[in-house]
């Protein structure tokens, strides 16, 4: 997924995050729903598929925006980002610890696309190894971020909840594998 699928990933919250302010809590669930599955079907014509992340995201969304209307709870609404970084913490973790890290395992798939100096560093056993240590760290920083958006949803507002939960996706992924650079060398 490029920049821009992680962008449209993002829109769902945001427009949620901004009707729900000027319009009430129901529109911003209705707003949200209506852009996953949009992005649903944004990444169907662009990738020829739906990916599991957008899946998952799309029936959290759903699930959790009809929780919220029934219990009438923005903060049950606002707890799906933290569901989704906790599964893909888990994906990662999980997948490192049976010795079968995901980003290894993803490299390696799609080698084929990839530029030729990195198909190249896949021939390196050290390369793959930081590979799969950076599946182990950026699991764990995935982690942090579920929690630090959690706690955005029951203490601070929601346009810092949106901020911890968007920028800091990034930077908790980001170090976690600047970590595993770290701990590598």
């Amino acid at each position: 997924m490029g920049s821009s699928t992680w962008i449209i990933g993002i829109l769902p919250l945001l427009a949620f995050v901004l009707i729900d302010s000027f319009f009430g809590l129901k529109k911003g669930l209705i707003a949200a729903v209506i852009l996953a599955i949009i992005e649903a079907i944004w990444t169907i014509v662009t990738f020829g598929e739906l990916d599991q992340v957008t899946l998952i995201s799309l029936i959290l969304i759903t699930l959790m925006a009809v929780l919220a209307w029934k219990k009438n709870s923005a903060l049950i609404f606002k707890i799906q980002p933290s569901l989704i970084s906790l599964i893909m913490a888990l994906w990662l973790i999980i997948s490192w610890s049976i010795n079968d890290p995901l980003f290894v395992a993803m490299a390696l798939k799609y080698a084929a696309m990839l530029p030729i100096e990195v198909r190249l560093s896949l021939k390196n056993p050290a390369y793959l190894e930081m590979l799969g240590l950076a599946t182990l760290t950026t699991g764990i920083g995935l982690a942090f971020h579920a929690a630090a958006t959690a706690l955005a949803a029951y203490y601070l507002s929601n346009w810092w909840w949106i901020a911890i939960r968007g920028i800091g996706f990034y930077v908790f992924s980001l170090g976690g594998m600047f970590a595993a650079k770290l701990m590598f060398h």
